[in-house]
């Protein structure tokens, strides 16, 4: 039977990866008392006017209970506005209430210098690479989803 050697096991490198970067930016959001799931709703929104619970789900490959609970405590917050969907009045709209904004806009940069500080370490061809490995990481995870029971 084959050995596993987590220091080679590609899942366990990315996951590790995500791990550092994401304890570095979760600074930035946890001075707001957001958890990561409520940040990413916030982030995802913050680029969007308004978006289904479907439609951050598919943006974040977050699951629809993670998504729904954040999406609760943000607008008990007053930091997240749920509206119907005009064509569609089975469909919930969020949208970031002006205080969302406000977080939003405090967070952002301090996501962006850690983005550039990490990015510094790359040359140009590497940050390009990666971004297309990481592509291409993504829609091979995304094939061999099925096969996995």
């Amino acid at each position: 039977m084959p050995r596993l050697r987590l220091d080679a096991f590609l899942p366990y490198r990315l996951s590790v990866a995500d791990r550092v970067v994401s304890q570095i930016v979760e600074r930035a959001y946890a001075r707001h008392e957001l958890s990561p799931p409520q940040w990413r709703v916030i982030a995802v929104l913050g680029e969007a006017d308004a978006l289904s619970q479907r439609e951050i789900v598919d943006r974040t490959r977050m699951d629809k209970l993670t998504i729904s609970r954040a999406a609760r405590a943000l607008e008990t917050r007053r930091l997240v506005l749920r509206r119907d969907d005009a064509s569609d009045k089975r469909t919930l709209r969020l949208s970031l209430s002006a205080s969302g904004r406000r977080i939003y806009d405090a967070v952002i940069p301090a996501v962006l210098d850690v983005e550039r500080r990490i990015a510094r370490q790359l040359g140009r061809g590497e940050r390009e690479a990666l971004d297309d490995l990481l592509r291409k990481v993504e829609a091979a995870a995304l094939a061999c989803a099925d096969g996995v029971k």
